[in-house]
């Protein structure tokens, strides 16, 4: 799997011919190709990250519960930037509540896990395959089906994460008693406003 940046500003780290790209590592799994010329903006970073190098650790303490490991594999480039995570949740794991200021997207690679709203006790069910967006400012957890593991993408387009607390014993039971699929009325994925 690899996953592209396009974008950025142009750094003096190497000297740059039109249309010719200078390769920069940085880190294991992790390069940069810089070029200047060409269509669009003109000058540009394009970067790269590929599983190699990439390492799992365990998910923030009081933002997720034991047993969520995240792995980071684009990192912001300006401040509260476009960044991208794998998260692996063990089973009846879960994330906090918790609001973006920008759009995400979800996309589950593995497992059986649930997305709840706040103010809805019914969580959706959610499978390989499927996509979630969560719009700017809804309060939402998501984390694993109680009997199964359970791996997602999380792509943030911009802004800060910010952090309500955990999703009681209570809430989790009450989201994956009986969820109710991903598929709505209106089309794959949609769920009334």
């Amino acid at each position: 799997m690899k996953i592209f940046i396009i974008g950025g500003g142009l750094s003096s780290a190497a000297p740059l011919h039109f249309g010719q790209p200078a390769w920069v590592p940085h880190g294991a799994g992790y390069w940069e190709s810089r070029t200047s010329g060409g269509t669009g903006t003109g000058r540009g970073i394009m970067r790269f990250a590929s599983e190699d190098g990439a390492k799992a650790t365990p998910a923030a303490a009081g933002r997720f519960t034991e047993g969520v490991h995240e792995t980071r594999f684009l990192e912001a480039v300006r401040e509260n930037g476009l960044r991208a995570q794998r998260f692996s949740y063990a089973p009846s794991a879960r994330s906090g509540w918790h609001v973006h200021d920008g759009e995400q997207a979800l996309y589950i690679l593995h497992g059986r896990g649930v997305i709840a709203r706040e103010g809805e006790t019914e969580g959706v069910a959610l499978g390989p395959g499927d996509w979630v967006h969560v719009e700017p400012g809804e309060k939402h957890w998501h984390g694993a089906a109680p009997d199964a593991t359970f791996v997602h993408l999380a792509v943030t387009a911009s802004g800060a994460t910010h952090w309500h607390g955990p999703v009681t014993d209570e809430e989790y039971a009450s989201a994956t008693e009986a969820p109710r699929p991903a598929a709505r009325e209106g089309g794959p994925g949609h769920l009334p406003g």
